[in-house]
């Protein structure tokens, strides 16, 4: 059987990476006037386009070539795919967030070209957590596609063609990407990819994605020529295959006759070269947690009114892949400094003042207020709450803290944590990579001093590195199934990492990390029975919680942690250094600088294994 390849154009554009928004929107424009004319000159190239706010911004500053985009789109050449109002990082946000934006992204190509796709093609985020595919088959998506699983050095993804089984046994047939999501379609490059799938699942059928990105450009004539003379060289004989352009939905549509032998992967699709990314610029992240929950509990209160719209168009914004893991230059930083604080106030003048409870579960707050502590109970989807006073003690509900041996000492009929303490890690310089990927280096346990101990309560600092310090508190009380643990870091540091430390008392066979509608339940990576894949995981993202099957440490705003021979760890701070435009756009003007520098609290909570939701009030 001949081999067949189906070549669609692809310029991918980063909202924000090494430039900002604004310098994106002319980007946009330039890019997709020249995929139109590309098409308008070539009547069988086809393209794809994946995030509709570009396809917004082209309705509001130039309607003609919107026009020109909207008889593409009824020619079938022309194709928005996903749904998505942009590509969002997967890893962090709440199923909540992921859900509007592919709800905002819609309800565009609905209202403007009367029709939504059915395959999900996410290029270029930085993993992809098991509960999309159970989303993607709720809301009528029966394809993923993306492009990053081969981003590894070793231990590569093992499959281009998979059925990818998410949580709750949901199923869509998958595709990563032989090549980029983008390149020139040499003979070559277009050989090689088309081998590659041959190799692995002996099927004769490859996607190759022809333009330029990451920073947009489009496609050149060159290159949709390449396609259709189908230029053959000496080394690659190319003419064994069938070139023609064609679309997604006629790719997978091939792909189909094949389902019945792809092989199935479960679980969360990894990114081994980005473990960074869960933890650099924490200030971002702890947004993100903030904004979503005020932003459900507004629609709570008032419904889904215009204003509520506009803050989700905010929050989606920058919940943009690069932006949210911290991987854009230090310009995008300070302008998301300058929207949060109007941002901040239209929230809180439309949710107002007391406590909320969206959810459909119940919740326990804990609430300071003039130095006085209480819990307040939160039955689901409530507002108000059952306010009680905390009273301090070493003996919790059904649990209590030693703090004669160690640091701390959770019991709750036997020994659950033998200690907490703080770790200070060194990475390798490297301004290439640093703001994606971790690079360790040594270790050391950071030394704290007890200041003060009562009843209920320990204080504790210390210094870290060269200027750095730290302060923890421990508060313990009687009425309250959790003990509160704030850390307080004036961060200074450079090439560095601060992570906090649980040591269990039982050799770690497995652990578990919260993730969007589920738990993850895994091997940690130094066990004897891991798999080299499993052995790539030593930092994971997380959502609200990890731990083991006797204790949880619930964490807000923070999302990165690691299993260790030595503990569980919380990755609380990274020193790495925001990207510099020279590295790639050859441009030297714009700022650079070492990242989280300055003041820091992080609030955590410890529990024995019970099932409750902390919450800070």
């Amino acid at each position: 059987m001949r081999g067949k390849v189906i070549f669609t154009i692809h310029s991918h554009i980063d909202v924000e990476w090494l430039w900002d928004w604004g310098e994106t929107q002319e980007v946009v424009l330039e890019t997709y006037r020249n995929m139109v004319e590309i098409l308008e000159r070539y009547e069988k190239a086809t393209c794809v386009s994946t995030s509709s706010i570009f396809l917004e911004w082209i309705k509001k500053k130039d309607p003609e070539l919107f026009k020109r985009i909207k008889r593409l789109v009824e020619e079938e050449r022309f194709e928005p795919v996903s749904g998505l109002y942009l590509e969002p990082d997967c890893n962090l946000p709440s199923e909540i967030s992921f859900l509007k934006n592919i709800e905002t992204g819609r309800k565009f190509l609905r209202d403007n070209f009367g029709k939504i796709p059915d395959i999900m093609f996410i290029p270029d985020s930085f993993g992809f957590p098991p509960f999309i595919p159970y989303v993607l088959r709720e809301e009528g998506y029966r394809y993923f596609m993306t492009s990053k699983l081969n981003y590894e050095a070793r231990c590569r993804f093992p499959y281009y063609y998979f059925i990818w089984e998410g949580l709750r046994g949901a199923r869509v047939l998958a595709c990563q990407t032989p090549g980029m999501y983008m390149g020139y379609p040499s003979p070559g490059g277009v050989y090689s990819a088309y081998w590659k799938v041959k190799r692995k699942h002996e099927i004769p059928l490859c996607i190759f994605f022809i333009g330029e990105g990451d920073h947009g450009g489009a496609v050149t004539p060159s290159m949709v020529e390449e396609v259709l003379n189908k230029r053959k060289d000496r080394w690659h004989p190319v003419d064994e295959l069938d070139y023609s352009f064609g679309t997604l939905p006629s790719f997978f549509a091939e792909l189909e006759k094949y389902k019945d032998k792809l092989p199935v992967y479960s679980g969360e699709l990894y990114i081994k070269t980005h473990r960074g990314t869960f933890t650099t610029e924490a200030k971002i992240k702890r947004f993100l947690y903030r904004a979503e929950r005020t932003l459900k509990e507004i629609e709570f209160l008032r419904g889904n009114i215009p204003e509520l719209e506009d803050l989700w168009r905010f929050l989606l914004f920058y919940e943009f892949h690069d932006t949210l893991s911290g991987t854009c230059i230090r310009d995008v930083y300070e302008r998301f400094d300058e929207g949060v604080k109007e941002f901040w106030k239209r929230a809180e003048d439309l949710r107002g003042e007391g406590w909320v409870n969206p959810d459909e579960r119940e919740k326990i707050y804990f609430v300071e207020e003039n130095k006085n502590f209480y819990r307040v109970d939160m039955p689901p989807r409530s507002r108000g709450g059952r306010k009680e006073k905390l009273i301090s003690s070493w003996k919790g509900e059904g649990f209590e803290v030693d703090v004669k041996d160690g640091f701390l000492k959770l019991i709750s009929g036997e020994v659950l944590v033998e200690e907490v303490f703080l770790k200070l890690v060194y990475e390798m310089e490297d301004d290439e990579e640093s703001a994606w990927n971790i690079l360790k280096g040594r270790e050391e346990k950071v030394r704290c001093e007890v200041e003060e101990v009562r009843e209920g309560y320990v204080r504790l600092s210390g210094k870290i590195g060269e200027k750095s310090r730290v302060k923890m508190e421990l508060r313990v009380f009687s009425n309250l199934p959790f003990a509160v643990l704030d850390v307080e870091v004036d961060w200074r540091e450079h090439w560095k990492m601060l992570k906090l430390g649980l040591k269990p008392s039982h050799p770690l066979r497995r652990y578990y990390t919260g993730t969007q509608m589920g738990i993850i339940e895994r091997i940690p990576p130094f066990h004897p029975d891991a798999s080299p894949e499993e052995r790539e995981k030593w930092e994971v993202p997380f959502q609200r919680f990890f731990g083991t099957d006797t204790f949880r440490v619930w964490v807000y705003g923070k999302f990165g942690m690691s299993c260790e021979p030595d503990g569980l760890f919380l990755t609380l701070l990274r020193s790495s250094r925001n990207p510099h435009p020279s590295s790639i756009m050859g441009l030297r003007e714009r700022k650079t600088d070492f990242q989280d520098q300055g003041i820091h609290r992080i609030r955590i909570f410890i529990s024995p294994n019970k099932d409750i939701n902390p919450e800070e009030g």
